[in-house]
């Protein structure tokens, strides 16, 4: 991961990131990012939204097969459960492929450096 310039754009979509408590697509993340700098670009926004995830500093997701979702990387990555009725997200308390990257480093010496899950199906309320 190569260090980038902090602009003050790439800052504001930092923000809001920090603060979310689930994903958000490059929508929301526009749409917040309006209603604290009015005069942003969304081709602005999108550019940096690329650029941050190219370079590790955030993650990405696709809970629906037209956007993606976005979320800063920290140190504890999130699994999540998506709703295919309400929409509603849940993340999961632990990764459950941890036992399986241990057994794959060790059975073939590959080291997995990160992957991604994303289950859909119905929230207790829906089914």
């Amino acid at each position: 991961m190569k260090v980038i310039k902090n602009t003050k754009q790439r800052q504001i979509i930092l923000n809001i990131l920090t603060t979310a408590t689930v994903p958000q697509t490059a929508e929301d993340i526009y749409i917040k990012a309006v209603s604290m700098v009015p005069n942003i670009a969304k081709t602005t926004v999108y550019r940096n939204i690329d650029s941050l995830f190219s370079n590790g500093i955030i993650s990405r997701y696709r809970f629906d097969k037209d956007k993606y979702s976005y979320e800063l990387n920290t140190n504890v990555h999130s699994h999540y459960l998506l709703c295919k009725k309400c929409g509603e997200l849940t993340s999961l308390k632990t990764c459950p492929l941890i036992d399986l990257e241990n057994s794959i480093l060790k059975d073939t010496g590959f080291n997995i450096t990160n992957h991604s899950i994303e289950l859909f199906g119905f929230c207790k309320k829906c089914k």
